[in-house]
């Protein structure tokens, strides 16, 4: 099973049996897309802040985690433009969660990948970031199902 991630761009296999093993053990919110990369259903990739170009195939559709929400947060700035804008471009859905990780937007997010047979992007940021984020979701790819996830707000699809 592929297990992407990004920092530069660097790529891990993981067997399919020890990724299912992980995912009875990962936070709440990755439980199901680790569960269902085990299965081979999706691909999954990380980027986090100034890690780069990236890229990812795995000849499924991927979930990908863009990693914003450290202890400082930067926005769009922090990531590889063009390739933020090429994967978003090619998505089926898309998911900002600014707040807690809470595991509904997760598994929309995966549920869009498996849906659509399309790429999914969960961008994790702080809320003030969050109008950049939506803007350039927008941007690469108008009219992409998007769900935004808020801090002491309900959960929205956004468009």
């Amino acid at each position: 099973m592929l297990l992407v991630s990004a920092l530069g761009i660097t790529h891990h296999i993981v067997a399919p049996d020890r990724l299912a093993r992980s995912a009875e053990q990962a936070a709440p919110h990755l439980r199901a897309i680790w569960a269902a990369t085990a299965a081979g259903a999706i691909g999954f990739g990380h980027v986090i802040q100034h890690s780069g170009a990236f890229r990812f195939t795995s000849g499924r559709p991927v979930v990908l985690i863009v990693g914003d929400d450290f202890d400082l947060s930067f926005g769009p700035a922090a990531f590889h433009r063009k390739s933020l804008r090429r994967f978003l471009r090619d998505a089926g859905a898309a998911v900002i969660v600014s707040g807690a990780p809470d595991p509904m937007p997760y598994g929309a997010a995966l549920a869009g990948a498996i849906l659509t047979g399309k790429n999914a992007a969960i961008i994790e940021s702080r809320e003030a970031h969050e109008p950049a984020w939506i803007a350039l979701v927008k941007e690469a790819q108008p009219g992409l199902p998007m769900l935004v996830s808020t801090p002491g707000a309900t959960s929205s699809v956004r468009h």
